[in-house]
């Protein structure tokens, strides 16, 4: 895919948000996030993925495994609270 070889040839992570996440990295691996609602894309969620990461990659300094790990962080926090996190909350 376009997005596998952008990642590859620049040596680039990409993390496209929305209902379905994709995370391409400079070894060539998709991920792919599927949300049961599509209201990750609301206002302020970006900027509590990036604040997330942000935290894993500090902690482990693997991006591909932090990616993962924020993903998954707030899919357990919409379950828990049935609605996506906002920066505002």
């Amino acid at each position: 895919t376009a997005l596998r070889n952008f990642s590859k040839t620049n040596n680039t992570h990409l993390l496209l948000k929305g209902p379905v996440s994709i995370y391409s990295n400079p070894g060539g691996e998709l991920f792919f996030f599927r949300s049961p609602n599509p209201n990750l894309a609301v206002m302020g969620t970006g900027d509590l993925l990036s604040g997330i990461l942000g935290l894993f990659i500090s902690k482990t300094g693997d991006i591909s495994r932090s990616v993962v790990y924020a993903q998954s962080f707030l899919r357990k926090a919409k379950k828990i609270r049935n609605l996506y996190p906002t920066a505002f909350e």
